[in-house]
């Protein structure tokens, strides 16, 4: 589904000319550190929500958190 998801930004870009934003439900569970980074790589210059269960290091990030329906962010 991650080949799926990518193919459908490139369609989107090259229709539409821009990227759309990106939404990852707890996509990295599934992957190992280095598709982890081959995946954020490909998405470098888009604007992605991730969402997990753990906390995940990304360059250039914001991080919030989301717990008992009260949002914070972290720095």
């Amino acid at each position: 589904s991650i080949s799926l998801k990518l193919a459908e930004i490139d369609l989107t870009h090259e229709e539409k000319e821009e990227y759309p934003i990106v939404i990852l439900d707890d996509i990295f569970s599934e992957l190992d550190k280095t598709r982890r980074q081959l995946i954020t790589e490909k998405f470098d210059h888009i604007q992605l929500f991730i969402t997990t269960t753990d906390r995940i290091e990304l360059e250039n990030a914001k991080y919030f958190f989301i717990e008992n329906g009260q949002v914070t962010e972290e720095n």
